[in-house]
């Protein structure tokens, strides 16, 4: 996820919640994985002189957060109609701490969830920290949120973060045939009622506050410079792990 993949996931949901053919809203992914979370590779590079730079990078980070991530995650909070995530793989980051704000999850049988904001010096956003508590339990929440627990499909059917688990094979048909089935004899007017009092204004409000809270604490984790650092090491580690893993193949290669 980088900021013009969030600038277009933007532009997309407020022209489903506008446009009156929609019923319904549906994100998924292709491939493996659903989403790997925010690309941090602009930041992987940094040198270490520009790491005592980090008060002004907190700011910039900031800044870009509340104009792509954070404003998608108001974009999703506000959707008038039903929001349905098609989760076909692991998920990680942001793009799994805002699954909190979908209205129904349907993940496929090897989809994974995974929040490692502490292993980046970060902290939870995408409303997860009320979110979370809210479906999972304030006990796993802390586990998935503080501790990086990664939680399976069943996991996550079973506290009633997901509404159902479909096979891998044939997912995506399944999903939309189950979508499909129930949106086409709902009227829009029904489907949005239903969405009014489901998670009324006053719910959204109060978590609109709860959004930006979250972006004030994630620019003043970049501020004091530990991000920054944590990139820092994962590129490092990144580096040494391609190193060895050409040279694995070039001594295999040999052999």
């Amino acid at each position: 996820m980088d900021v013009e993949t969030f600038r277009l996931l933007i532009a997309a949901v407020h022209a489903a919640a506008t446009d009156d053919n929609v019923k319904a809203a549906v994100l998924t992914g292709t491939g493996k994985f659903f989403s790997t979370g925010a690309d941090v590779a602009p930041n992987l590079g940094i040198t270490g002189a520009l790491y005592y730079l980090a008060g002004r990078l907190g700011h910039y980070l900031a800044s870009e957060l509340r104009d792509t991530s954070v404003a998608l995650t108001s974009a999703c909070l506000s959707f008038p109609k039903p929001l349905i995530c098609a989760l076909n793989g692991p998920v990680v980051g942001w793009s799994a701490a805002v699954l909190g704000c979908f209205d129904i999850v349907i993940v496929a049988e090897s989809a994974t969830l995974a929040t490692p904001f502490m292993d980046l010096g970060l902290v939870p956003e995408g409303l997860s920290s009320v979110t979370f508590p809210q479906v999972l339990g304030p006990s796993l929440a802390n586990d998935v949120l503080v501790f990086g627990r990664k939680i399976t499909a069943q996991e996550m059917l079973a506290c009633g973060f997901a509404s159902r688990v479909l096979p891998d094979a044939g997912f995506q048909d399944a999903v939309h045939g189950l979508l499909a089935s129930s949106t086409l004899t709902s009227s829009l007017g029904s489907l949005t009622g239903a969405k009014r009092l489901l998670r009324p204004r006053q719910e959204v409000a109060a978590l609109e506050k709860v959004n930006h809270f979250e972006l004030k604490v994630i620019g003043d984790r970049f501020k004091s410079g530990d991000p920054v650092k944590k990139f820092q090491e994962k590129a490092a580690a990144l580096r040494t792990k391609k190193r060895e893993k050409k040279g694995a193949a070039a001594m295999k290669s040999k052999l």
